[in-house]
C-alpha cells in the first residue's frame, strides 16, 4: 500500500488508493490522501466530500471497538471543518457553507456570509439555529455593517438596534441623521411607560441624557422655526440648561 501511495501519478490512481485503504479499514490514511487533492483539480469538490464520507465511517460501532470514540470523533469534525474551509477558501463557496452546517457549525457559516456580503442569508440562518446569544452576535455584526453604509440603511441599523434592546445606540444613530423628533418621542416614550431603569443600563444613562438633551433642543429650534412656538417651549424647557438660551428667544417672540 505504501508503494502504491508513493507511485499514484494520476486521479484514477489515487481513487484505487483510496478504494483499497477504505476495504482495509484504514479511514485515516485515506482521509488524509483525499484532502491533498488540488483546488485545480476537476474532481476537487467530490474528493472533498468524500473525504467528509470517509471520515464519518470511523463513527462506526464496529471501527470505534479498537479506536477511541473521542479521536474517532475528532478525525469526523476535523476533516468536515478542514474541508468546508478549503471549499469555500478555493471558490466553492455554497459547498462549504452546507458542510460547515452539516457539522452543527452555523456560527461559523454565519461569519462566512457576511464576509461575502451575503448577510440577509446569515441573518436568516442566525435566527432560524443559533441560541439567542450567538444570534445576537450575528445581528450586531450587522447593525455595525449598517452603520458603515448609506445613511438610509443607517435606519435600518437603528432598528436592529432597538430589537436588540440596544436604545441608547439606536438613540445615537437616529440623531446622528437628524431625526431629532423620533429621538425626543422615544425618550418621552421610554421615561412616560416608566421603562427608564429597565431598558437604559447605569453605564449607558449619562450619554443617553445627553442624546435626549441634544435632540430636545434641535428639536425645539425646529419647531420654532416653523412656527409652532408653544410646542418649541416645551421641548426648550424639557432640555433644561442647554435649553435655556432657546427658550428665553422663544419666549421673546411669544410676547
Amino acid at each position: 500500500m505504501e508503494l502504491l501511495e508513493c507511485r499514484r501519478m494520476t486521479a484514477q490512481q489515487t481513487k484505487q488508493c483510496v478504494s483499497l485503504l477504505v476495504q482495509l479499514g484504514q479511514y485515516d490514511r485515506a482521509v488524509k490522501i483525499l484532502l491533498e487533492t488540488r483546488p485545480d483539480q476537476p474532481e476537487y469538490v467530490e474528493m472533498m466530500q468524500k473525504a467528509c464520507l470517509v471520515a464519518a465511517a470511523t463513527l462506526n460501532p464496529r471501527y470505534t471497538q479498537d479506536q477511541s470514540s473521542y479521536s474517532s470523533r475528532n478525525l469526523f469534525l476535523s476533516t468536515l471543518e478542514g474541508s468546508a474551509m478549503e471549499l469555500i477558501s478555493n471558490g466553492h463557496f455554497d459547498e462549504g457553507i452546507e458542510m460547515l452546517c452539516l457539522m452543527g457549525n452555523q456560527m461559523e457559516a454565519c461569519k462566512q456570509l457576511m464576509e461575502k456580503d451575503k448577510t440577509i442569508t446569515a441573518v436568516w440562518l442566525a435566527k432560524s439555529t443559533l441560541k439567542k446569544e450567538d444570534c445576537e452576535t450575528i445581528l450586531r455584526k450587522w447593525a455595525v455593517a449598517l452603520i458603515s453604509s448609506k445613511s438610509e440603511f443607517k435606519v435600518m441599523a437603528a432598528f436592529v438596534f432597538i430589537y436588540l434592546g440596544d436604545h441608547v445606540q439606536a438613540m445615537q444613530i437616529l440623531n446622528s441623521l437628524h431625526h431629532y423628533q423620533i429621538v425626543a418621542r422615544y425618550a418621552e416614550s421610554i421615561e412616560q411607560l416608566g421603562l427608564f431603569e429597565e431598558l437604559i443600563s447605569l453605564l449607558d444613562r449619562p450619554l443617553y441624557n445627553s442624546i435626549k438633551t441634544d435632540a430636545f433642543v434641535e428639536f425645539a429650534r425646529v419647531l420654532s422655526k416653523v412656527g409652532h412656538k408653544s410646542a418649541a417651549m416645551y421641548y426648550a424647557q424639557k432640555a433644561g440648561e442647554r435649553g435655556q438660551p432657546l427658550a428665553e428667544e422663544i419666549d421673546y417672540l411669544l410676547n
